[in-house]
């Protein structure tokens, strides 16, 4: 078991106070303390780490045990920011009661078959047309994971061969062929009435919504065919946009948002981003547990840099950890003038891109370097976190379930930074320009190529190893060391 280790660690606790949270609770003489220790310590460079801001209390400090040693034998002082939620351990264990429900899994079949007859997608060999799948035969697919290999395949754009004029035409018919199949299928009734009222993650308004149109306390197939049509055209369109994830993928996250996340989502993720900022909310005196760490650490901080001539902090952040780096520069830029990071070293940053504009690629003189490690949208599309629910990396579930807006432009999704049409927006295109500036060297893809130069080589292949992979914890050492 990992332990918290007082003169490098920093534990935030609820809403970003001192407050406990699990087994570890910091304090402004903890606080002080390492301070005392880093000016004691000969160093003059210290590295603050943020972990990804989902994981579990013990995660955390696991992360900080394999990070500290890296960074001392290079000449820094470590400082790893503990803020654990626990929040994904929530999710996963919903998520995963979601994938053995029978009423998922039907309306994940209803969609498929319309989409295969909409765009011509050929689902379990049954062809374009015709019959739609049995649930013997979607069930053996689902299990055997051919409606990912084949339904996921489908990339950006694969939606083109229809046109806007042929979406919006098809929507009506849509709907009445869903809601015709619907009432023709005795078990799904039995399913909304006896399994969905037990289903955790199913939002509420859709069966008190369902209840008013069918009357008698029953389900209505026919408010839940309106509901299912409007997730197929929503994932016509985002085909149509080139907005998808590939058909399958899009077509969970359409029916996460539309039948089952509810406040789930906004719960999880917003509250991780509402942790990120509250850490560094302003300070009143006197100081005690209500106090925002962050804001502490910051002002100790500042206070160390512009002491005397030789100081210097690198930032460095995994996951959502760029969040809360981008926080930290809002507060450092609002309350210490010159507070400058000499390195920020992004790793699968979670941080939306109009947040890494507003906050870092726009105010170039809030740091001397910046470098991000990040996949290849190739691996991101391999990177399954669900399977065979959802066969997506966790920044690609980010962007298209736990964020408001489906396909939400995150910084660490390479086609987000691609430059290219449908990312074409102007902070889209100022994040382009500035992690593509010749020479600045500030993008690394995994995997990079054997040749690649010290400070510039990753070979991640998932999005929590990072942290892991020898070539990325080489570069990450190169980059503070030098």
């Amino acid at each position: 078991m990992a332990e918290f280790v007082p003169l490098f660690d920093i534990n935030v606790g609820p809403h970003g106070t001192f407050r406990r949270s699990g087994d570890l609770q910091s304090t402004p003489s903890q606080v002080d303390e390492l301070f005392n220790a880093v000016r004691r310590s000969g160093k003059r460079r210290v590295v603050l780490h943020f972990h990804g801001g989902l994981i579990a209390e013990q995660s955390g400090l696991a992360i900080a045990r394999k990070m500290t040693p890296l960074y001392e034998c290079v000449g820094a002082y470590p400082v790893n920011i503990i803020w654990e939620t626990g929040l994904w351990e929530t999710v996963t264990r919903n998520l995963d009661s979601l994938g053995r429900t029978r009423l998922f899994k039907k309306l994940v079949k209803y969609g498929l078959d319309q989409l295969r007859k909409r765009m011509g997608v050929d689902i379990g060999g049954r062809g374009t047309s015709g019959s739609g799948l049995s649930d013997t035969e979607f069930e053996r697919i689902w299990q055997s994971g051919s409606v990912i290999s084949g339904a996921s395949a489908m990339g950006r754009g694969a939606g083109t061969t229809l046109t806007e004029l042929e979406v919006e035409q098809a929507k009506d018919q849509i709907e009445l062929d869903l809601e015709s199949e619907l009432q023709a299928d005795a078990e799904l009734q039995n399913l909304l009435d006896e399994e969905a009222p037990f289903t955790e993650l199913l939002d509420p308004t859709v069966a008190e919504g369902a209840r008013t149109r069918g009357g008698r306390g029953m389900i209505s197939t026919a408010v839940i065919a309106v509901r299912l049509a409007k997730v197929v055209y929503q994932v016509l369109r985002r085909m149509l946009n080139g907005r998808d994830h590939g058909l399958y993928p899009t077509l969970i996250e359409e029916l996460l948002h539309e039948f089952y996340l509810a406040d789930l989502g906004a719960w999880v993720w917003g509250g991780m981003k509402d942790a990120a900022a509250a850490m560094f909310r302003r300070n009143e005196l006197p100081l005690g547990r209500d106090s925002h760490v962050g804001s502490y650490f910051l002002e100790r901080l500042a206070t160390l840099l512009t002491s005397e001539d030789g100081w210097s902090v690198d930032l460095v952040g995994h996951s959502a950890g760029s969040i809360a780096i981008c926080e930290l520069l809002k507060a450092a830029a609002d309350r210490h003038d010159g507070f400058q990071a000499r390195n920020i070293l992004f790793l699968a940053p979670a941080v939306t891109s109009r947040l890494f504009h507003e906050e870092l690629t726009s105010k170039p003189e809030r740091f001397e370097r910046f470098r991000m490690y990040t996949m290849t949208d190739a691996l991101e599309a391999v990177d399954a976190l669900f399977p065979p629910l959802y066969p997506r990396s966790l920044l690609y579930f980010i962007s298209g379930v736990l964020e408001p807006e489906s396909d939400t432009h995150l910084a660490g999704l390479a086609r987000h930074a691609a430059g290219e049409p449908p990312y074409t927006d102007p902070h889209l295109l100022a994040v382009h320009e500035f992690l593509h500036e010749p020479g600045a060297n500030r993008l690394v893809l995994s995997v990079t190529d054997d040749g690649a130069a010290p400070g510039q080589r990753s070979a991640s292949t998932c999005h929590g190893g990072f942290d892991d992979d020898p070539l990325t914890r080489e570069s990450l050492a190169w980059m503070v060391g030098s």
